[in-house]
This record gives structure tokens, C-alpha cells and sequence, in this order.
């Protein structure tokens, strides 16, 4: 059982989990809620701050888009890699949440271009995979391009 903090704001519906560290990360749109694993206690909250490209993903089984893998860990540094809703990735050290860092990340064809300036929204799919081997973090995101996706057009 995990205690939910009383908050006046009320909830946020939480998109992914992953231990850590001996913590659990829970993800929503607008900040990482951090637990205990052992005493189940509420340590706090990473805030992600921008809302701008977020497009909540609510179940439906019609709709259901596979996967929501929006973080990922580096046990070798204790590092947390959590996608934004700004299409940042947000680096939480796991033995101390408040120190955070964020990586704006470039699109490989087009190095000058970030990944937020190329997509519009966020739509559903994430998959973050660290390579321990290789040291490196990969993603997918399944988004919309505001030239790409006009009327018939499908989501990048």
C-alpha cells in the first residue's frame, strides 16, 4: 500500500512506475511522484513543469496505444531518465531527487533541430530503453508533426 499525499489539487493519473534505487518513481503529466519502496512513505515530487506538448494517454481498450515506458534507469550512475511533457528528458539523480538536469534532445537527421521544435504534441506511445552495454539512452515517441499530420494524413 502507498500512501497518496493529501493534496487540495487532488491526483494525477500515474502513466508509468519503475523502481529504483530503493524508491518508487510514479509518472504523470505534471511531476514524478517519489516513494519508499521498503516503508511505502511519501519522499516527494519531481515537478516536469511544461504541459505544452502532453496529450494524456486515458485507457480505453480500442485505443490503448501499447506502450508507456516514459522512464527509464542508469543503475550504474543512479540516474532517472523521465521524457517531459516539452519532449525533454529530465534527469533526476535517485539518491537525491531534488538534483535534477534537463537534456533537450536534437533530432538525428537535422542537428540543429530539437526534438520540441519538430513535434507538435505528444501522443500516446514512449518507449525509453538504456543500453548498459553502450552507456546510451534510446527513444521512441509517437507524436504529431504540425505539416505531417494534416487532415489524412498518419502520426509520425
Amino acid at each position: 500500500m502507498i500512501n497518496i499525499p493529501n493534496q487540495p489539487s487532488g491526483g494525477s493519473l500515474t502513466g508509468d512506475i519503475i523502481y529504483a534505487d530503493g524508491k518508487i518513481f510514479a509518472y504523470s503529466p505534471d511531476s514524478i511522484s517519489v516513494y519508499n519502496a521498503d516503508t511505502a512513505g511519501y519522499i516527494g515530487k519531481v515537478p516536469l513543469s511544461n504541459w505544452g506538448k502532453f496529450n494524456p494517454v486515458y485507457f480505453d481498450p480500442q485505443l490503448w496505444p501499447g506502450e508507456f515506458n516514459a522512464m527509464e534507469y542508469n543503475p550504474t550512475s543512479n540516474i532517472l531518465y523521465a521524457l517531459t511533457p516539452n519532449l525533454h528528458i529530465k534527469a533526476i539523480s535517485t539518491s537525491n531527487i531534488s538534483q535534477t538536469w534537463d537534456i533537450i534532445p536534437k533530432v538525428q537527421l537535422q542537428s540543429d533541430t530539437t526534438l520540441e521544435e519538430l513535434l507538435e504534441t505528444l501522443n500516446g506511445r514512449i518507449v525509453m530503453k538504456y543500453d548498459i552495454n553502450h552507456e546510451r539512452l534510446y527513444m521512441l515517441v509517437s507524436s504529431r508533426h504540425p505539416d505531417i499530420n494534416c487532415p489524412g494524413n498518419f502520426h509520425v
